[in-house]
């Protein structure tokens, strides 16, 4: 599709006889100022939109180092799921093409595709598998990886099968590795993801992992994503309401992280770290953590255990410790305790 076409998609410009209304100081400023301009909008349909006011602006948005897409704005116009992906789809296409032509390249790729109730009581849901949603998620990743952006934040909420066998899967155990990439945060709710077993993240140093259930083989997979292997200047750690298939261990070998948080992570038995830059740990809310392994994490100064009514054992002492916050589990429920 070319940017007339995606321009019309998101909505035509103003009618003609508003163009000169008002005096038009903007159109005079340099290119790089305007693309700065365009750089924060709130919503990549807004930066596409300025290409129908006149021939100045036309193009321009295709040099923004940042696009968000989000699907809340998208349906508060009338738009549909299908409608939604194929946008993103095209923007990207025409974004990338001028990076590809010298233009700068995409820093900064934001993508929301989540559920919406529209202000009345009703859910507009992203659409089943069967129309390509899972798809569109692994295409949107793996081009962030190939583009060499430095920043992904992805948000994908898919319906809930319940106790139903067959899951929601998506394959990212091909996913290219990426010099480029700084941060990533992935929300996949209710899918099960197949993670990759090569891929490296030169220069990440911030990952968040949420939402997603991994299978029983593949926890090693989940753990090595933090590895020296992977990402070997990672040096902070979150993952949230990840479910683990039948009782896992996890290892974590992380030489530079220095801040780890573990929310919701159910199915996690046991969890040992070899982390000896590690200053930060937080454990939320693993409701089958029996026994911490910590002794390889000498630098350790903020421990936070709450809710983690199983953990029986911790396998050090704590000297380097400065902050002390853990919940005592009774009959009567939780009392948190803090020592400082």
């Amino acid at each position: 599709m070319d940017e007339a076409a995606t321009t019309q998609q998101t909505g035509q410009g103003p009618p003609a006889d508003q163009e000169g209304a008002a005096v038009d100081l903007l159109s005079g400023l340099c290119d790089d100022v305007l693309v700065r301009i365009l750089g924060l909008a709130a919503h990549a349909r807004d930066a596409v939109r300025t290409g129908a006011l006149s021939r100045r602006w036309r193009g321009l948005w295709r040099r923004v180092p940042a696009l968000r897409f989000d699907s809340e704005r998208w349906f508060e116009h009338g738009g549909s799921a299908r409608g939604f992906m194929a946008f993103v789809d095209d923007t990207l296409a025409l974004r990338a093409r001028s990076g590809d032509g010298g233009g700068g390249g995409l820093e900064q790729l934001e993508i929301l595709l989540l559920r919406w109730d529209g202000g009345k009581g009703k859910q507009q849901l992203v659409p089943p598998p069967s129309v390509g949603i899972i798809g569109a998620a692994e295409r949107w990743i793996w081009h962030a990886m190939r583009h060499g952006v430095k920043s992904f934040h992805f948000e994908l909420e898919l319906p809930d099968r319940g106790d139903a066998e067959e899951t929601h899967v998506m394959a990212l155990d091909e996913l290219p590795s990426s010099a480029n990439l700084e941060a990533m945060y992935l929300y996949l709710s209710h899918a099960t993801v197949r993670l990759p077993a090569t891929v490296a993240f030169a220069s990440l140093t911030d990952l968040t992992l949420e939402g997603l259930q991994v299978a029983g083989d593949d926890v090693v997979l989940l753990a090595r994503l933090a590895s020296a292997a992977c990402c070997p200047v990672l040096h902070k750690l979150h993952m949230g309401f990840i479910t683990l298939v039948g009782e896992q261990k996890l290892v974590l070998d992380a030489g530079e992280l220095t801040e780890l948080s573990l929310a919701d992570v159910d199915g996690m038995g046991s969890l040992e770290l070899t982390t000896p830059s590690l200053r930060v740990l937080r454990i939320d809310g693993c409701k089958e953590l029996e026994s911490l392994a910590a002794s390889a994490t000498p630098r350790l100064e903020k421990l936070a255990c709450q809710r983690n009514h199983h953990l029986l054992s911790i396998d050090r002492e704590l000297p380097s410790v400065s902050r002390l916050k853990v919940d005592l589990y009774a009959y009567s429920g939780y009392r948190s305790i803090k020592l400082l």
